[in-house]
């Protein structure tokens, strides 16, 4: 299996630069053609090359899926309307729906399905913790709250493994925010005697 990493721009030396254009030599099909895998990755070369290892390995192993052009958000809606709502409560699945649409389909909707990656995940996880409240009020949403996002993303992304639609689960890679745990306030001595006469 051969890969190939090109850069589609010069830098300031007339070396190649990114964005870098990778393109993957799949073997010979049923049809007797060769068809190729091709996509444009930002960032560095490194970046590409880790990409290029990725593919690689997915087509060696078995598990290459053919990118499609689907994106995040149209997948998101077709999952919540058939499998959740197949598969949850009416009450679960309502309230999966409600969160798609008010965060997670703003903020990822539009990348490809096929092009969503773990730091794209951190990346609203981390926005969502400080600006994602949609109520008029500034400041973020709370971490139990990202966390029951990150909940919703894996098991909808996970479906698309087992159909066939990703070759792995991009939310798995992710580690969701730990929920802040509710302070114990102890009632101190003087606390104790003013509770204790308030209730005589």
């Amino acid at each position: 299996m051969k890969g190939s990493i090109e850069g589609r721009a010069k830098d300031k030396n007339g070396k190649p630069a990114g964005p870098w254009r990778i393109t993957v030599s799949l073997g010979r099909d049923e049809n007797g053609n060769y068809p190729r895998h091709r996509e444009t990755v930002q960032g560095t070369k490194a970046d590409a090359q880790r990409r290029l290892r990725e593919i690689l390995s997915q087509v060696d192993s078995g598990i290459y899926v053919k990118p499609s052009k689907l994106t995040v958000g149209q997948y998101l809606e077709r999952w919540a309307e058939t499998y959740a709502a197949l598969h949850t409560t009416a009450r679960t699945a309502r309230s999966y729906h409600d969160e798609l649409r008010r965060h997670i389909i703003p903020a990822l909707g539009g990348l490809g399905l096929s092009a969503l990656r773990p730091h794209h995940i951190e990346a609203y996880y981390v926005e969502a913790l400080k600006n994602g409240r949609k109520d008029g009020k500034e400041g973020g949403l709370a971490p139990r709250t990202v966390v029951y996002h990150h909940r919703i993303l894996s098991e909808a992304l996970e479906h698309a493994v087992r159909q066939g639609e990703l070759a792995r689960n991009p939310a798995k890679l992710v580690t969701p925010p730990r929920p802040k745990r509710a302070e114990i306030r102890m009632l101190g001595a003087e606390d104790i005697t003013r509770f204790l006469d308030a209730s005589m």
